[in-house]
């Protein structure tokens, strides 16, 4: 018998965009081996493999953005017939006609940078002739297009700028917007413009003669204050104020300027424009400075004598840096001082400084009872910190001092916490430092009592004397644990008292340099 052939035919002779064909295998004999794996597609993709006997199909999609030729073969020897015998080979004739390119766009522009009275010629060239490419599929940003008009491959618009607009301006077509002769849809494209169309300054004039002030302040201080008015022309409506702002042409915020011997600096500036002429704009800046307090001259002495200090004076830095003490009521466990506050000899013995718990006249301990105590509050500020570590300032918040700082004794001195302001101008932090002053240590006190006890290092209740019940009030405990005789207890010097301190010790002694500030001129 003859080898078995196979004939390869095609549904479409040409594909584009998301089209496909159905391609036919037809075989000279039925086959019980022939398969999906058997064909193979060039510049396409082959899916759906089906068919039995002598008649298979499958469906060919051809590869995305390309421009071509597809084929469809069967290599000799992959399949056989009924007796056995090896196919010869087959392939698609003709082959698939490929277009699934998608069309671009090229944006260039007569000019892509553009002043006010400015417009730019824009021209849209396409890599195949395009259908529905209109000036509606054309998207920009700080200004629009006109005059949309072409045919072929090559397009026009006229791009005008926004007014008083100074920033990046672009034009551009989305992806989708059209589609060519063979329905494949565009590539996205763009072009970035830059536009500055606001005004320019073409004249300034300065009105009037300068006015300075000079006040004495509540506080002493010798305060100047100077006010200067300029016209400003331009060359265009005055929509904002940004292009006299910006000019340079008149004194900036944060300027100096000199007025005789005094170097003041510029605060504050008002614009306003003409309703009946909006290309002209008003300027008013207004310059201050001050200098250190005035000392209030003594009987006989002359007020040259006690003239202030020059401005740089006054604001040098050194003298900002501050303490401040206050005083601060907490509500703490009530402790008892003795008669008339003082505290009885046998407690002074045994280091009690901060007074005893109360006790009752059984002996017991009082819960409850609370007393208002005085605690001392310092607060360290500057504010001119150039470079402070804010990783080591939050190291020492909530913590105590471990050897004595600003006259406390160890754990007395807690680092509440800090606030922080940054001044842009002056390029400088203000840094205040808060703490704590606490005579009885920053700890917790009470007496060692409960209602559980140690025994054989395990906690078990303490029952009552007929060790039928816990005991319903906690009871007096001795240092190992264990229950404390009632005599011994009935003596409110046998009872223990137990410290406890929340906070974590830390050296205070380096905490200026470590935090970036100066040291405290103590």
């Amino acid at each position: 018998m003859a080898a078995p052939t196979v004939t390869i035919t095609s549904s479409a002779a040409a594909l584009a965009g998301v089209q496909f064909a159905t391609i036919t295998f037809t075989l000279s004999e039925s086959s019980s081996n022939f398969a999906a794996g058997d064909c193979v597609a060039v510049n396409g993709t082959l899916t759906g493999f089906t068919g039995s006997g002598a008649v298979y199909t499958a469906t060919f999609t051809p590869t995305a953005d390309f421009e071509g030729l597809g084929e469809v073969t069967v290599a000799a020897a992959t399949f056989t017939n009924g007796a056995a015998e090896a196919n010869l080979a087959g392939e698609l004739s003709p082959k698939i006609t490929i277009d699934t390119l998608k069309p671009t766009v090229a944006i260039t522009a007569s000019s892509v940078s553009l002043t006010r009275g400015q417009t730019s010629t824009i021209t849209f060239t396409t890599s195949s002739t395009p259908v529905l490419f209109a000036g509606e599929d054309v998207a920009t940003a700080g200004g629009t297009i006109s005059g949309f008009t072409g045919s072929g491959t090559v397009y026009t618009a006229t791009f005008t700028p926004t007014d008083n607009y100074k920033g990046d301006g672009s034009v551009s077509v989305a992806q989708g917007k059209f589609f060519d002769l063979a329905g494949n849809i565009n590539l996205a494209a763009s072009l970035a413009l830059t536009i500055d169309t606001e005004p320019v300054v073409v004249e300034v004039d300065q009105l009037h003669d300068t006015t300075v002030t000079e006040t004495m302040t509540d506080k002493g201080s010798i305060e100047w204050t100077a006010k200067e008015s300029y016209l400003v022309k331009l060359d265009a409506r005055n929509s904002n104020f940004v292009a006299v702002a910006d000019s340079g042409l008149v004194p900036q915020v944060g300027d100096n300027g000199s007025f005789g011997s005094r170097v003041l600096h510029v605060h504050t500036r008002t614009f306003s424009y003409y309703k009946n002429n909006p290309t002209m704009c008003h300027v008013e800046v207004q310059y201050v400075g001050k200098q250190a307090d005035a000392l209030t001259p003594e009987p006989g002495e002359s007020q040259q004598n006690n003239e202030a200090e020059p401005d740089n004076a006054a604001e040098d830095p050194a003298t900002w840096q501050k303490i401040t003490v206050t005083t601060e009521q907490r509500q703490t466990l009530l402790t008892d001082h003795g008669l008339g506050g003082l505290l009885p000899l046998e407690g002074l013995a045994k280091g009690l400084f901060g007074g005893v718990p109360a006790t009752n006249k059984a002996g017991d301990p009082i819960d409850g009872l609370t007393e208002d105590r005085a605690l001392v509050k310092l607060v360290y500020a500057d504010p001119n910190v150039i470079a402070p570590n804010f990783k080591n300032l939050l190291s020492y918040v909530n913590r105590i001092n471990a050897d004595d700082f600003l006259g406390g004794q160890e754990r007395t001195v807690r680092c509440m916490g800090f606030n922080a302001d940054y001044d842009q101008k002056g390029n400088a932090w203000s840094i205040s430092l808060e703490f704590l002053y606490d005579p009885k240590e920053h700890k917790v006190s009470c007496y060692n009592a409960g209602f559980n006890q140690k025994v054989d290092n395990k906690r078990v209740a303490i029952m009552t004397d007929d060790n039928l019940h816990p005991v319903s009030k906690p009871v007096a405990l001795k240092a190992d644990g264990t229950v404390m005789p009632i005599a011994d207890a009935a003596d409110p010097e046998n009872l223990i008292i137990l410290d406890f301190y929340p906070y974590r010790v830390k050296d205070f002694k380096n905490i200026w340099d470590d935090c970036g500030l100066r040291v405290i001129p103590l």
